[in-house]
């Protein structure tokens, strides 16, 4: 990543351009690296007070996000308020998904309490409702908001069947046997009935990744430490 840069050089091919956005989202995404957050919250902010090319098209997205982690109620606001007045589609969707990221949980409370709103159109609450689940700190609060209010969760999506599948296939985005369990009595006692496949295919895909963890997560934790 240090090698590339974070600006994309003249006649650069679009293989480098995708090379340094996978860079970036593994540094500073998966292994958050404190000098690579630094720099993207940095940019973020220049980017925020007009300076559009202080961020390369490709890494617009993982950077925002990625500064929202650590972001405070300032910057909350700042997504917040812009969002509705955004022209730009994808630039409105980015600070959208970016509210479900914060990880302070007074702010990933103020997120949660979002999707129940207008601020978060029908054709976006699944993707919020996954982005709520995606978020370490939120995650829990939230998965117990959605286990109360499932009927409502689900009807928030106004019916529509790819959003009413998306939904069900957030639950996938949950961690642990706990989970998984707990998945498998939710969706047996109140069942989605236009969900029918994305409920099996959910089950099956969590119940590996929790098979998986359970393998695995004790030797790569072991080999982690050992790591200088």
């Amino acid at each position: 990543l240090e090698k590339l840069g974070w600006q994309a050089l003249a006649g650069e091919t679009d293989r480098v351009k995708l090379r340094r956005a996978a860079l970036v989202r593994a540094v500073g995404g998966l292994a958050r690296e404190p000098k690579v957050l630094e720099e993207a919250r940095r940019r973020v902010t220049l980017m925020l007070n007009g300076e559009r090319d202080a961020l390369e098209p490709n890494l617009l997205d993982a950077r925002v996000s990625m500064a929202a982690r650590s972001g405070d109620s300032a910057l909350f606001d700042i997504f917040l308020q812009r969002m509705p007045g955004e022209p730009d589609p994808a630039t409105q969707r980015r600070y959208l998904m970016a509210l479900t990221a914060f990880e302070e949980p007074a702010l990933a409370e103020r997120a949660r309490a979002l999707f129940f709103s207008d601020t978060v159109k029908t054709q976006d609450v699944a993707s919020f409702a996954t982005g709520l689940l995606a978020n370490r700190t939120g995650r829990e609060p939230w998965w117990a908001q959605m286990r109360k209010q499932w009927k409502d969760v689900v009807a928030r999506t106004g019916g529509a069947p790819m959003l009413v599948r998306r939904i069900v296939e957030s639950l996938g985005m949950l961690r642990t046997r706990e989970h998984l369990d707990a998945v498998r009595t939710l969706l047996k006692e109140q069942p989605v009935n236009d969900a029918q496949q994305a409920t099996a295919q959910t089950l099956e895909r969590l119940s590996q990744d929790v098979e998986l963890r359970e393998r695995c997560g004790p030797e790569v934790s072991a080999w982690l430490m050992r790591q200088p």
